[in-house]
């Protein structure tokens, strides 16, 4: 009876094994293709005891990749697939895996004592790059712009002038080609291919014989004010002259003898008559003895 039950739920766990159900991991690790990928071990080193690392994807089922017995002196037993391309660290059971490739996608398994497992589920994205964008013939004289890249990318945004392209305008080619009235075509148009590490853009600018020349109307525009601008700051620096020269002209009015200040008042007081004859006085004997 127990032969029988142990017999299917072996049956049933192999079954689930090979139905290609992927297991739930521990974490969730990324690594860009062309680098070199740290496989973490223990937390803490290991003084003994074993470790067996394991792989397992679409294309493998499950590959070995390393096994090492921490108290042992002749190093880890690597597998000829990783013999060369793994450089295994023996203090913590980890290992670095030398120029990723999309391959090494899948589920890693880290066991300890033929027990313990961690299970590493580990992405491998290409990077964005090359993105550009540029016009491909359309029908029923609508514009097709097409928005060309390479490497993992998760969402491409479009937009024109700067904002969003309006909802009524049509997406194909997995948002890769945007149609484009030719009413209203005449503008910047910017392609944005977004991943979940990084986000590359393209420009393209089109143009026909039915397009203004914008960049000619924001220099007159520029120019107009410029010229604006100046004449301004002539005026004020006009003002400032004239009014720093009667400033001084008031001021020099201002220091003349006292003689031609009191002469200049049509009526003046009695001490102001004593203090002019004085002044005329003592004027006319200065002359006197000159003479």
């Amino acid at each position: 009876m127990f032969l029988v039950l142990f017999l299917m739920l072996s049956k049933e766990c192999w079954n689930l094994g090979s139905s290609g159900i992927r297991p739930v991991p521990n974490e969730i690790l990324y690594g860009k293709v062309g680098s070199n990928f740290t496989m973490p071990g223990l937390e803490q080193d290991q003084h003994d005891g074993v470790i067996e690392w394991e792989f397992s994807s679409v294309e493998k089922p499950l590959a070995y990749i390393a096994t090492y017995y921490f108290d042992s002196h002749i190093g880890p037993d690597v597998f000829s697939a990783y013999n060369k391309r793994i450089s295994f660290f023996e203090s913590n059971g980890s290992f670095v895996l030398h120029q990723l490739q999309k391959s090494d996608e899948g589920i890693y398994y880290r066991k300890i004592n033929l027990t313990k497992k961690w299970i590493i589920d580990l992405k491998v994205y290409e990077p964005v790059s090359n993105v550009l964008v540029y016009p491909v013939p359309g029908e029923n004289s609508s514009i097709l712009l097409h928005c060309n890249f390479s490497g993992d990318g998760d969402f491409i945004y479009w937009s024109r002038d700067g904002k969003s392209v309006p909802d009524g305008w049509k997406l194909m080619n997995r948002n890769q080609t945007l149609q484009v009235p030719s009413t209203e075509a005449c503008s910047l148009f910017r392609c944005e291919i977004f991943s979940a590490y990084e986000k590359k853009s393209n420009d393209f600018i089109y143009k026909n014989e039915h397009c203004k020349d914008w960049t000619s109307i924001k220099i007159a525009a520029i120019s107009s004010v410029a010229g604006l601008i100046i004449i301004i700051i002539i005026i004020i620096i006009i003002l400032l002259v004239i009014y720093f020269c009667c400033k001084r002209r008031k001021s020099s009015h201002n220091k003349l003898p006292e003689v031609q200040k009191l002469r200049s008042d049509g009526n003046p007081s009695p001490q102001e008559r004593s203090q002019c004859l004085l002044v005329s006085a003592q004027a006319a004997g200065s002359h006197s003895e000159k003479v």
